[in-house]
Protein backbone atom coordinates (compact mmCIF):
# COMPACT_ATOMS: atom_id res chain seq x y z
CA UNK A 1 0.00 0.00 0.00
CA UNK A 2 0.99 3.59 -0.39
CA UNK A 3 3.58 4.63 2.17
CA UNK A 4 1.93 8.02 2.77
CA UNK A 5 -1.31 6.56 4.10
CA UNK A 6 -2.05 6.54 7.80
CA UNK A 7 -2.61 3.28 9.65
CA UNK A 8 -6.34 4.05 9.76
CA UNK A 9 -6.42 4.64 6.00
CA UNK A 10 -4.58 1.36 5.40
CA UNK A 11 -7.06 -0.48 7.63
CA UNK A 12 -10.00 1.04 5.76
CA UNK A 13 -8.57 0.02 2.39
CA UNK A 14 -7.77 -3.47 3.62
CA UNK A 15 -11.48 -3.91 4.34
CA UNK A 16 -12.50 -3.33 0.72
CA UNK A 17 -13.15 -6.63 -1.07
CA UNK A 18 -10.67 -7.60 -3.77
CA UNK A 19 -11.86 -6.96 -7.29
CA UNK A 20 -12.75 -9.76 -9.68
CA UNK A 21 -12.55 -9.44 -13.47
CA UNK A 22 -16.23 -8.63 -13.86
CA UNK A 23 -18.07 -5.38 -14.40
CA UNK A 24 -20.25 -6.02 -11.33
CA UNK A 25 -17.17 -6.46 -9.15
CA UNK A 26 -15.51 -3.32 -10.47
CA UNK A 27 -18.67 -1.26 -9.94
CA UNK A 28 -19.11 -2.67 -6.42
CA UNK A 29 -15.47 -1.91 -5.62
CA UNK A 30 -15.70 1.66 -6.83
CA UNK A 31 -18.89 2.17 -4.83
CA UNK A 32 -17.14 0.81 -1.75
CA UNK A 33 -14.34 3.34 -2.21
CA UNK A 34 -16.84 6.15 -2.72
CA UNK A 35 -18.73 5.22 0.45
CA UNK A 36 -15.49 5.20 2.39
CA UNK A 37 -13.84 8.31 1.07
CA UNK A 38 -16.59 10.77 0.15
CA UNK A 39 -17.52 11.41 3.81
CA UNK A 40 -13.82 11.92 4.57
CA UNK A 41 -13.48 14.32 1.65
CA UNK A 42 -16.49 16.32 2.86
CA UNK A 43 -15.05 16.56 6.39
CA UNK A 44 -11.59 17.51 5.15
CA UNK A 45 -12.87 20.22 2.84
CA UNK A 46 -15.10 21.57 5.61
CA UNK A 47 -12.20 21.65 8.04
CA UNK A 48 -10.19 23.64 5.50
CA UNK A 49 -13.03 26.08 4.90
CA UNK A 50 -13.51 24.86 1.33
CA UNK A 51 -16.81 24.35 -0.40
CA UNK A 52 -17.51 20.72 -1.22
CA UNK A 53 -18.57 20.21 -4.87
CA UNK A 54 -22.01 18.84 -4.00
CA UNK A 55 -23.40 19.59 -7.48
CA UNK A 56 -20.67 17.42 -9.02
CA UNK A 57 -21.39 14.57 -6.62
CA UNK A 58 -25.12 14.85 -7.32
CA UNK A 59 -24.53 14.84 -11.10
CA UNK A 60 -22.27 11.80 -10.76
CA UNK A 61 -24.89 10.01 -8.69
CA UNK A 62 -27.60 10.75 -11.29
CA UNK A 63 -25.33 9.55 -14.10
CA UNK A 64 -24.53 6.26 -12.33
CA UNK A 65 -28.20 5.69 -11.56
CA UNK A 66 -29.29 6.39 -15.15
CA UNK A 67 -26.45 4.56 -16.94
CA UNK A 68 -25.78 1.60 -14.63
CA UNK A 69 -28.79 1.46 -12.30
CA UNK A 70 -26.42 2.09 -9.39
CA UNK A 71 -27.48 3.74 -6.15
CA UNK A 72 -24.86 4.79 -3.65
Amino acid sequence: MAPLLTAEQRDVLAGVPALEPTMASVVAGRLAYARLFLPRARRLMGSLGLEYPRAFEDATSRHLREMLGVEW
